[in-house]
């Protein structure tokens, strides 16, 4: 990983990282996050390949205003973190101390072929435009909410832009 941070905060801004490659299957190719948080701004991420370009564990990654285009490989994953007690997670609650938070608001998704998100636990895309991507949106798993608010969607070829998966309720679906 170019950063690798643990129990701090890594803050960037007006970045540009291009032509990202990594081994094959390695987590955190730009950024890995172990119990620590990141805040991005005006970032722009193209040709990613092989790995993936943000990885979290147990950590929080807050995006925006940032641009993701020609990526091939995974943008955005996660580990499951710490696991709620599933008696105690009501409808729409945000995280507990402890688990991943991905937050990415303000962005610009363009021709990835790559899944953009595969991730456990809290994510939430706000105000984010996905243009002519071939790969799947988000896959999502876990007992945390995922929001997807304010965005748009114009010319995503793949047949399943989003799955969602909970254990909790052992059913699963997609859109």
């Amino acid at each position: 990983a170019m950063f690798s941070v643990s129990g701090k905060t890594l803050t960037l801004s007006d970045l540009t990282f291009t032509e990202i490659k990594s081994v094959s299957g390695e987590n955190g190719s730009i950024i890995t996050l172990a119990e620590a948080n990141a805040v991005a701004t005006g970032i722009t991420v193209t040709g990613n390949t092989n790995g993936t370009a943000f990885f979290s564990k147990q950590s929080t990654l807050t995006i925006s205003h940032s641009t993701f285009s020609d990526n091939s490989g995974l943008i955005f994953g996660s580990d499951h973190g710490s696991s709620p007690n599933q008696s105690s997670v009501p409808s729409g609650a945000l995280p507990e101390p402890g688990q991943n938070q991905i937050t990415v608001t303000d962005s610009l998704f363009k021709l990835n072929s790559g899944t953009i998100f595969s991730t456990q636990r809290y994510v939430k895309i706000d105000g984010c435009v996905f243009s002519e991507n071939s790969g799947m949106i988000g896959s999502f798993s876990g007992l945390s909410p995922y929001q997807v608010l304010d965005s748009e969607f114009n010319g995503n070829t793949n047949s399943l832009l989003f799955a969602f998966y909970t254990y909790h309720l052992d059913t699963h679906g997609g859109f």
